[in-house]
């Protein structure tokens, strides 16, 4: 967008200058005629009563077969030719009403189809004030910007292509860890099942026995509450896992739209991470500074994908000799600012430029280099945040992910 920005003000400047030499005979005129002429971008000037007073040879190049391009002719009556063009009247209406009001350039993009060719336009019309401050015409900018648009969604594409793949390898490592967490929970309730069934057992054999007080009932269904509460502690665990993980994996398309809650975060964190902690002796530290109720705008979903590769990232670094990770939590001005430190290899100073812009890995055959490259991707254009890195070789790394809170509390800063 900035290449187009800058062609535009290049390109503008000097049919200004062309207009101004528009009824000299000079040598200048036919020079800037003939750089008119070989410029990409496609103008017309038309005086203030919206007739054409002149055009450049792109313009006439590729929209001759669709209108009547000719001088002294009114600009709307050059719209009418085209049904297509039907469309944009009601937008050049409204630009040039904004332009005359504000006497200043106003732009709007469009969709045009000369020569059959469906084509998108950023439409600029530049007022031309004399010295009184009238308008004496106007200068119109058809800028082509349907390749830009077409690589930017190519880039769009590739992006969240990235992201899905970043998604699924994260998953791969949290197999281990669903598999684990499940075992244990169902392990713990199928054990509590077998005591409530003996407690059932027991009871059913007290109601005759006149031998059993009335506190030795209150005993045994305090033991069968006992054994019902844990079940229901280890299913409100399973079910949590399995909704994170179905966030991780499909995700949600209005989740860029919804808030969360710092605390919501850390618990989900903790849950997606306590099995490769345990696995790789690992210990995390989590200092939050801050009100677990502040909440963020955004997808949770996909900050989780980031820190856990971060985590993932620390972890894997102390090997299979273990280590401290910290993930600090604090508030900065109206962001939130995150950070996970390790005290491992850190990062080799050759790689430090190219961490977020190329897929950089350190872990040789077992690591891709998606991580670091989409957590960039997803920080900046889905939190509209920012990350960044501090690394000492040797002594430890430490990635900052700043992020701005959904409203910020002016009396808490």
């Amino acid at each position: 967008m900035i290449i187009l920005l800058v062609s535009f003000t290049i390109s503008t400047l000097i049919f200004a200058l062309y207009i101004l030499k528009l009824n000299k005979k000079s040598k200048l005129h036919f020079a800037l005629r003939t750089i008119f002429n070989n410029i990409d971008d496609n103008y017309l000037v038309l005086n203030s009563k919206y007739k054409i007073i002149d055009f450049n040879s792109s313009l006439v190049i590729k929209f001759s077969k669709t209108y009547n391009i000719k001088r002294g002719k009114n600009f709307f009556e050059l719209l009418k030719e085209n049904n297509s063009t039907m469309k944009s009247v009601s937008k050049f209406n409204k630009t040039f009403n904004e332009v005359k009001a504000n006497k200043t350039t106003s732009k709007f993009e469009g969709i045009l189809q000369p020569n059959n060719k469906h084509i998108e336009y950023i439409v600029r019309i530049i007022p031309v004030l004399n010295s009184c401050n009238s308008i004496k015409g106007y200068i119109i900018n058809l800028k082509d910007i349907t390749e830009y648009k077409y690589s930017k969604s190519i880039i769009k594409k590739t992006q969240e292509k990235l992201i899905s793949q970043e998604k699924l390898l994260s998953l791969g490592y949290l197999i281990g860890g669903i598999s684990h967490i499940s075992r244990t929970a169902i392990m713990s309730m199928s054990g509590g099942l077998e005591a409530l069934t003996d407690l059932i057992e027991e009871y059913k054999d007290s109601i005759d026995d006149k031998s059993v007080l009335e506190e030795d009932h209150y005993e045994i269904a305090e033991d069968m509450e006992k054994w019902l509460d844990m079940s229901k502690e280890h299913l409100i665990k399973i079910n949590k896992l399995l909704k994170t993980i179905k966030d991780q994996a499909i995700g949600n398309p209005s989740d860029l739209h919804e808030y969360f809650k710092i605390n919501e975060f850390i618990e989900r964190i903790q849950l997606l991470t306590d099995y490769e902690l345990k696995l790789l002796r690992c210990d995390i530290q989590i200092k939050n500074e801050v009100d677990g109720e502040i909440i963020i705008l955004g997808s949770m979903s996909n900050l989780i994908q980031v820190f856990h590769n971060l985590l993932l990232n620390s972890i894997h670094e102390y090997g299979d000799e273990g280590g401290k990770i910290i993930l600090s939590i604090l508030k900065k001005g109206s962001d939130i600012l995150f950070s996970v430190k390790d005290f491992g290899n850190g990062i080799e100073e050759k790689l430090k430029n190219k961490i977020f812009k190329e897929m950089i890995t350190t872990k040789g055959k077992n690591g891709t280099g998606l991580g670091l490259y989409v957590s960039y991707a997803i920080i900046t254009g889905k939190l509209n945040g920012k990350i960044w890195f501090d690394s000492k070789l040797g002594e430890s790394t430490i990635f900052y992910i700043s992020i701005p809170m959904a409203y910020c509390d002016e009396s808490n800063s």
